[in-house]
């Protein structure tokens, strides 16, 4: 919460998370997103069979989905996003994404 708290307040923050029952299983993906008013919003999405990290790596997809919907519709101001993602698979991903096939 520190880290939250020290974001700047002109920002959209976020909570990523996937899950699946067995690897793979049944899966899930949830995402919160927060805009500076304090307006939460909040997604989920069942993915059928995954695995764990599909399922973390579709929760970043969904937040992006919806940020970039919201965005371009005007209902939401275009700001630095800083999403909290808690697998390593998913960080590494991000930072080369060439090399993480979904």
């Amino acid at each position: 919460m520190a880290l939250w708290n020290s974001l700047d307040h002109e920002t959209i923050r976020g909570f990523t998370d996937g899950s699946s029952f067995g690897n793979p299983g049944p899966a899930g993906a949830g995402v919160q997103l927060q805009d500076p008013n304090g307006t939460v919003m909040q997604f989920s999405r069942h993915l059928g069979q995954a695995t764990n990290n599909v399922a973390e790596l579709h929760a970043v997809r969904v937040a992006c989905d919806k940020l970039y919907v919201a965005i371009s519709s005007g209902r939401m101001k275009a700001l630095p996003v800083f999403l909290f993602i808690d697998n390593q698979y998913t960080i590494r991903a991000a930072a080369a994404p060439m090399d993480y096939p979904m």
